[in-house]
């Protein structure tokens, strides 16, 4: 599924807010502001019922009486917040005296993204809504790319790693992973000679150096055990001309060096 289907879908399937409230009028009233935001309106009287939505839907907005959440001591957003499914949903505090700095400190340290005092103005609740509604969607599309780009990461036979500039391992691929035969976690941070010398020490042909020098790739073929890996270095380079890291490409080219040695011989 590319960027574009992904987006399709999000806008087939509309956004949901959730609205806690206990009054019943006040509920009401917050559904009609909220009509022009094209999202879906899930109800809930109390925590109980706001947790239990919580797990039945995906919410980008939650609208939350700040006089329920006193009541209780914010218990319904540190429960939000100490649950991955949920932290992520933003949360419109609705507050008779929102310009109380002490009311807003306690909300920003329970996470809260905003404050509205009552009464609410439908226009700005409904533009408030909206706009953490476009932050959700945009979040969900590049979620699906980051893992549509990981996969086809993943798939390239050849060992791929990105390096920063003390050529230290940032990321690596499936490939580079299944050769080392190492934990991800203790691949990353370690240096290209560290892993692939037993020395650990940094080979004199390495084209890393050169590469510094002439800011393009540099590529040159190394015997590791008894292989030859072909070693390519793809300089990163930042808005002034700096290079900041590489993109480090090894294949294996032992069945290829074998054969050219039958040749010569």
């Amino acid at each position: 599924m590319n960027m574009r289907k992904e987006k399709k879908r999000t806008m087939n399937n509309p956004s949901k807010i959730l609205v806690v409230n206990d009054v019943e009028n006040n509920m009401a009233l917050l559904e009609k502001k909220l009509q022009d935001t094209g999202a879906e309106i899930v109800k809930a009287e109390n925590d109980i019922e706001a947790m239990a939505a919580c797990l039945r839907h995906e919410f980008a907005v939650a609208i939350l009486d700040a006089r329920m959440l006193e009541i209780n001591d914010y218990a319904l957003l540190k429960r939000l917040n100490s649950d991955h499914r949920t932290r992520g949903i933003s949360k419109i505090f609705i507050s008779d005296s929102p310009e109380k700095e002490s009311e807003k400190l306690k909300g920003y340290k329970v996470k809260l993204s905003d404050f509205l005092k009552r009464p609410v103005d439908a226009k700005h609740l409904s533009a408030k809504a909206r706009g953490f509604i476009k932050h959700q969607e945009k979040s969900r599309i590049l979620e699906h790319a980051a893992r549509e780009w990981k996969t086809a990461f993943d798939t390239i036979t050849d060992m791929i790693a990105l390096l920063d500039d003390g050529r230290r391992v940032v990321r690596c691929n499936q490939a580079m992973r299944d050769f080392l035969n190492q934990p991800y976690e203790d691949i990353l941070g370690q240096t290209c000679a560290a892993l692939f010398h037993k020395d650990g020490k940094i080979p004199a042909e390495c084209p890393f150096a050169r590469m510094e020098q002439t800011r393009r790739k540099e590529s040159v073929a190394l015997p590791v055990d008894d292989l030859y890996l072909e070693d390519e270095v793809h300089p990163i380079v930042d808005s002034d001309g700096e290079v900041t890291g590489a993109v480090h490409v090894l294949r294996d080219i032992t069945a290829k060096v074998s054969m050219e040695k039958a040749m010569t011989n």
